[in-house]
């Protein structure tokens, strides 16, 4: 792999391409406290030119502009108009599934690529359409993205738009991702996330993404900050492990889950998560397709840690996961979600769809410790 500094755009996104294309098949210094402007770091040079139009699409290449310093993102905020739009988007259709038989995606990510704005409002629309009460939103990873000064500034610019879009939406769950756990500083960039209360955990923490190569430590300083954080605040954290053939990791994630029973923790990538016993305080996310096809076959202990996660974009906006799954966006796959859940017991199904989320959530929002 190139180094950072070497590292295309395109590259950039082909990475994370190869990255859910292996999964289907189956960060960083802080700034100081004037972080420089995406601008001024030059980011890595691009070929391709795509449109100014924050509202124009093109899946081959980014939304960018030529600044100081080289090309720039786009629409990396979200403006005033676009904040009444959001607002007025999250109220909850009356009627439908979001009221028959709602369902949370646990697993949507934000591309740099998208305009946020214009994404955040597509996102909720197709949430509207889909029957979808909740997003758990969290930002693209591939390997070396969060080691560019210019695309952690970009990073952290683009995880506050979305500290500012879940303050007038609460149906739209922010996590917190763009830091190093090796980095005793980059807790305070944590802590002054989680401190403005619109951020809902930290994620996706890749304690091991097994296709793209990203390890990053269980126990250091600043995850040892965080997990006290999560467990006062009620927080989720989010996790990649693939531990199948990593044995000592699947049992310091177990056992981390196990010694801190407020600390909830929503894992994806393992089938060790549904075979763990007695933790309550553990979800297990899953695609649709063949992964949720397999849920009827777990026991009921499993079943009841069960979520569901899209891995994908609204309809016409960039995801790396596009060609990579067994549907083309969220509405899609939402759709065929539905469809396997309407074969599953009733209670199974309404529980995957939206009951296991909302009863660790409860419990969050309470102040509780989860019961076995």
């Amino acid at each position: 792999m190139l180094p950072p500094s070497q590292l295309s755009l395109s590259s950039l996104a082909g990475l994370i391409a190869l990255g859910f294309l292996a999964v289907a098949g189956a960060a960083c210094e802080r700034p100081s406290s004037s972080p420089p402007s995406p601008a001024d770091a030059p980011l890595p040079a691009a070929n391709d030119s795509v449109p100014t139009d924050p509202g124009t699409m093109r899946p081959e290449g980014p939304p960018r502009v030529q600044g100081r310093g080289g090309p720039r993102f786009v629409g990396l905020d979200v403006t005033e108009a676009q904040l009444d739009q959001i607002a007025e988007a999250c109220r909850l259709p009356t009627e439908g599934a979001i009221q028959d038989a709602p369902l949370v995606d646990t697993h949507v990510h934000i591309a740099l690529e998208n305009p946020q704005g214009p994404f955040a409002i597509a996102l909720l629309e197709a949430m509207n359409e889909s029957g979808v009460s909740k997003a758990v939103v969290q930002l693209d990873h591939s390997p070396g993205m969060l080691d560019h000064p210019g695309l952690l500034s970009v990073s952290r610019q683009v995880e506050a738009t979305w500290g500012r879009i879940a303050a007038v939406c609460d149906r739209i769950l922010p996590l917190v991702y763009a830091f190093d756990p090796a980095k005793d500083s980059d807790w305070d960039y944590v802590a002054e996330r989680l401190a403005t209360g619109h951020y809902a955990g930290v994620g996706e923490i890749e304690f091991h993404h097994t296709k793209m190569g990203i390890r990053k430590p269980v126990r250091t300083k600043t995850m040892d900050r965080v997990f006290d954080a999560l467990e006062s605040r009620g927080g989720l954290l989010h996790i990649q492990a693939g531990t199948e053939r990593e044995p000592r990791l699947r049992d310091s994630i177990i056992e981390l889950v196990r010694t801190r029973p407020q600390l909830d923790v929503l894992w994806f990538g393992s089938q060790d998560c549904f075979e763990a016993k007695d933790l309550p305080n553990l979800l297990c996310s899953v695609f649709p397709g063949a992964h949720l096809d397999m849920v009827s076959s777990f026991s009921s202990e499993a079943q009841e840690r069960v979520v569901l996660g899209t891995d994908h974009a609204p309809k016409g906006f960039h995801s790396a996961s596009t060609g990579h799954l067994p549907y083309e966006d969220i509405q899609s796959g939402v759709s065929q979600a539905r469809e396997q859940l309407g074969e599953m017991a009733p209670d199974v199904g309404k529980a995957v769809a939206s009951g296991n989320f909302e009863r660790v959530r409860s419990r969050q929002r309470e102040g509780k410790k989860p019961t076995p």
